[in-house]
C-alpha cells in the first residue's frame, strides 16, 4: 500500500464528499488565510498524493452516509499554543489523541478508531476530552451527529496533516513533542487505533 493510500485509509470518512484548501497569506492574528470548499465525490489516493506533494491541500469529512465515523478531531484555534505543554497534558491524561500542528500553528487532535461508531457518540467522547484538556468550546469533527443524505448534506471537512510532506509545518508530534515523519505517523496510527 502506498503512503498516499495509507493516509487516505487513516482518514476514511465520507464517500460522498471531501474538502480542498488553498492557503494564502498569514493574517494579523496568525491564522493562515485559506480558500476552502467542499467537493462532491470520493477522495482518491491520487488527490492525497497531490496533498503530500504540496500541490493541493485536501481534507476529510469524518461522518459517512450511515452517520458513523472512524476518526474524529478537536480543532484548537490558538496560534501561540504551547505544543509541548499540550502534548504533556495529553500523555498525563492518557488520552488516545494524535496531536498535529495546523497550518496556522494551532492543533488538530485526532482520534482514530478500529471500527465505525455513531458520530453522536464520538462527538460526546471528544467533548469530554476537550473539557479535560481545558479547551471546551473548540470545534469538534464530525460537526454533526447526523446528516440528511436525502437533502444532499455532506458534512464538514477537516484538513489532513502532512501537506507538502517533505517540508511540512503540519505534522504530528510524538510522545516527546518532537515532529514525526509521515510514515512514522502512519505507523503510529496503525498501532494506536
Amino acid at each position: 500500500m502506498s503512503v498516499a493510500e495509507r493516509l487516505l485509509a487513516a482518514f476514511e470518512g465520507s464517500k460522498s464528499g471531501y474538502g480542498e484548501t488553498t492557503v494564502g497569506r498569514i493574517g494579523r492574528k496568525g491564522k493562515a488565510e485559506a480558500k476552502s470548499l467542499v467537493r462532491r465525490g470520493q477522495m482518491t489516493a491520487e488527490m492525497v498524493q497531490r496533498h503530500i506533494d504540496g500541490k493541493q491541500g485536501v481534507g476529510s469529512i469524518p461522518i459517512n452516509a450511515d452517520n458513523n465515523c472512524r476518526f474524529g478531531a478537536l480543532d484548537i484555534d490558538v496560534y501561540d499554543l504551547d505544543h509541548k505543554a499540550l502534548q504533556e497534558k495529553i500523555q498525563r491524561l492518557k488520552l488516545p489523541l494524535f496531536h498535529c500542528r495546523t497550518k496556522s500553528g494551532g492543533a488538530h487532535l485526532f482520534l482514530f478508531l478500529k471500527e465505525w461508531h455513531p458520530a453522536s457518540l464520538i462527538r460526546e467522547y471528544l467533548t469530554e476530552m476537550s473539557i479535560a484538556l481545558g479547551f471546551s468550546g473548540c470545534e469538534i469533527f464530525p460537526k454533526q451527529d447526523t446528516l440528511l443524505a436525502e437533502r444532499g448534506d455532506l458534512g464538514n471537512f477537516i484538513n489532513m496533516p502532512y501537506f507538502d510532506a517533505e517540508q511540512t509545518t503540519r505534522y504530528c508530534f510524538n510522545k516527546q513533542a518532537e515532529a514525526m515523519e509521515l510514515e512514522e505517523f502512519l505507523d503510529a496510527v496503525d498501532t494506536g487505533r
